[in-house]
C-alpha cells in the first residue's frame, strides 16, 4: 500500500503520492489576527484536506508548518482536522521544516555541492546551507506571501524594503542556490510561458532578477497566465517581490527553481517512500 503525505502549509495544501503532487491554495495564514487562525481560512483548509484524504489510495501521512505552528488556536484547528478526516497532524518546528526543504530540494545534487536553499511560503521564509542531504544552518523569517500580502496589500515597495531589512543570514559561499514553494515553481511555470504545469520543465529553471520583474510588471498589467489559479494570483505579486528582494540581498542575479521540496523532504526523513 502506498503513503500519501499532505502538506498543511499557509497558503496551499499539498498532497504527494505516487510521485504526483496535487495542490489547493486555501491560504490558511490569511487575517490571522493576535496569532489566532480564522474561521473561514480553517474552513477551507479542513475542506480541502478532506477531499484530498477522500481520493487518496493508502495511507495519509500529514504535517503542517508556519501558520499552524504560531496559532493561539492551533489545537482547535488540529481538532477539526482529526474530526473530518480521522488524521493526527504533525505540527513541525522550524528546524525540521528548514531540514526537510533542504532534503526534498537537493536530494538530485551532487554529495559534495554545498547548497542554499530557500523555501518561500505562505507566512515563512526557511533559508538552508549544507551539503549532502545535511543541513549546516538554518533560520525561518517570520515573512511569506500570504503575511506581506495582509500586512502591506500590493505595496511592492514597502514588501522590498521589509524584506531587505529583515533577510538576516549566515554568510555562505554557495555552489548552488535552490528556492522551492509555490511561489517559485509559479513563476517559473509563468516565465517557460507553460498552458499547462509540467514538472520537469519547472524543476531546474532558472528565474533571473529581470525575469521577475518582467513578470511583475505583466501581472500589474492583467496579463493572464494559463498555470496561474485565481487563488495564486491573489498572493503571486507579494511572492514575487519578495523573492526579488531576497536575490538583492544574496547579491546574485539568479536561482535555481526546485519542485522537489519539503513533501518529497519528509517523506525521505520519515521513511515514507
Amino acid at each position: 500500500m502506498k503513503n500519501n503525505i499532505i502538506d498543511i502549509g499557509s497558503n496551499s495544501v499539498r498532497m504527494y503520492t505516487f510521485g504526483q503532487k496535487t495542490v489547493i491554495t486555501t491560504r490558511l495564514a490569511e487575517n490571522m489576527t493576535d496569532d489566532r487562525l480564522d474561521k473561514a481560512a480553517m474552513d477551507r483548509t479542513v475542506k480541502a484536506i478532506q477531499l484530498l484524504c477522500n481520493n487518496a489510495n493508502g495511507n495519509c501521512y500529514a504535517f503542517a508548518t508556519a501558520a499552524v505552528r504560531r496559532a493561539q488556536n492551533q489545537e482547535e484547528f488540529l481538532q477539526l482536522v482529526k474530526e473530518n478526516t480521522g488524521l493526527c497532524v504533525d505540527v513541525i518546528s522550524e528546524q525540521e521544516e528548514a531540514e526537510i526543504s533542504f532534503i526534498g530540494a537537493t536530494m538530485k545534487c551532487d554529495s559534495d555541492q554545498a547548497a542554499y536553499v530557500i523555501d518561500l511560503g505562505g507566512a515563512s521564509c526557511e533559508t538552508v546551507q549544507g551539503q549532502d542531504l545535511k543541513p549546516s544552518y538554518s533560520n525561518s523569517l517570520p515573512f511569506g506571501c500570504v503575511t506581506l500580502k495582509d500586512q502591506f496589500g500590493d505595496d511592492l515597495i514597502a514588501i522590498d524594503r521589509y524584506v531587505k531589512k529583515n533577510y538576516i543570514i549566515n554568510a555562505f559561499i554557495a555552489d548552488i542556490y535552490l528556492v522551492v514553494g509555490g511561489t517559485a515553481t509559479a513563476l517559473a511555470a509563468m516565465d517557460l510561458k507553460l498552458k499547462e504545469y509540467d514538472t520537469e520543465k519547472v524543476n531546474g529553471h532558472y528565474l533571473y532578477t529581470h525575469d521577475i520583474t518582467n513578470l511583475i510588471n505583466e501581472l500589474k498589467a492583467g496579463k493572464e497566465f494559463p498555470t496561474l489559479s485565481s487563488q495564486r494570483r491573489k498572493t503571486i505579486l507579494q511572492g514575487a517581490a519578495a523573492l526579488r528582494a531576497i536575490l538583492g540581498c544574496l547579491n546574485i542575479s539568479c536561482i535555481e527553481v526546485s519542485d522537489k521540496d519539503s513533501l518529497e523532504g519528509y517523506a525521505i526523513k520519515h521513511r515514507l517512500l
